[in-house]
């Protein structure tokens, strides 16, 4: 039980499964909450994936800015809107502070 709440699952399900009896009637209830929380696991794995090489790219972006002894208010200030990271174009005619 501490495994599937640890990977997410609903307090209801856990007792749903928790309350099933044991016996062959109850296997393919049992198989169907588990197949479901198996398939919202793995999209959960995929959105992490996705949100770790943002995270990633902002390490890389935040390392260049201090190779070349830039804040990331000084480049947002002065960068060419090309010159800017995917995401973060917009106007030059203000300086704008971004939580990173």
């Amino acid at each position: 039980m501490q495994a599937l709440r640890r990977t997410g699952m609903s307090v209801d399900d856990v007792r749903a499964f928790v309350r099933m009896g044991s016996g062959l009637e109850w296997h393919d209830r049992r198989t169907a909450l588990l197949e479901r929380h198996a398939a919202a696991i793995e999209q959960q794995i995929g959105q992490l994936g996705e949100d770790l090489a943002v995270v990633r790219e902002k390490i890389a972006h935040h390392r260049d800015l201090r190779r070349r002894g830039l804040d990331c208010e000084d480049e947002i200030g002065t960068a060419a809107p090309d010159a800017l990271p995917p995401g973060e174009a917009g106007p030059r005619t203000t300086r704008t502070t971004r939580a990173t």
